[in-house]
């Protein structure tokens, strides 16, 4: 896609930890204050911002750019241009840290940074072949056969999440509900009530 503003490459990252972390008991205090000081300086070294946690039990996060670290004693993990994870790993396996070791990385699918127009552009060249699986995806033997919204869409927004590859597929989620309710509108598909709420099937 050559509109886009943004043409690097990400891929979600864990790079995986060891730094004494335990299940139900965490990090002793020491540990805990050795660790997050050994962040802030991997973060700051390499350019990241570093954003303070809203709450103490939880974890500062680094922002470079599009790029995000969430820093738990289990792993760092976050959207990483590609072309620089080999570079971070590297750091983080250096002898300077004491706290942690780093052991292992794994990387999983590839995402692309849109800006909020450039993925609703996407969206809608897609539009037709989301109809047409809303509509499929509400289609019952019976006619007084209904399908709850969640139950009937939850795949969809996974296909298109796949297809897409964006950072953030909320706003998939919001494009195909709004499909769904110009076809509910237009009485492409009706709705009912029942024990578990509102329904829905494709007429």
């Amino acid at each position: 896609m050559k509109y886009l503003q943004d043409q690097k490459n990400y891929k979600r990252v864990y790079f995986r930890i060891e730094a004494g972390y335990q299940w139900g008991s965490g990090l002793s205090q020491e540990k805990h204050d050795q660790f997050r000081a050994e962040m802030r300086e991997f973060l700051t070294a390499n350019n990241f911002e570093i954003i303070e946690p809203e709450y103490k039990t939880s974890c500062i996060e680094g922002k470079r750019g599009a790029e995000t670290l969430y820093c738990h004693p289990q792993s760092l993990s976050g959207y990483i241009d590609q072309t620089e994870i080999e570079k971070l790993e590297s750091d983080l396996k250096s002898e300077k840290y004491k706290s942690f070791n780093c052991y292992k990385v794994d990387t999983y699918e590839e995402a692309i940074n849109y800006t909020p127009d450039e993925l609703q552009a996407e969206l809608k060249t897609y539009k037709p072949e989301i109809t047409k699986d809303i509509l499929e995806s509400f289609k019952t033997k019976r006619k007084n056969l209904f399908r709850p919204y969640y139950h009937a869409t939850e795949h969809l927004q996974e296909k298109y999440k796949k297809l897409l590859k964006p950072f953030e597929d909320k706003p998939i989620g919001k494009f195909i509900f709004e499909t769904f309710g110009e076809l509910l509108s237009t009485g492409a598909i009706a709705e009912t009530k029942t024990k578990v709420g509102t329904c829905y099937r494709t007429v």
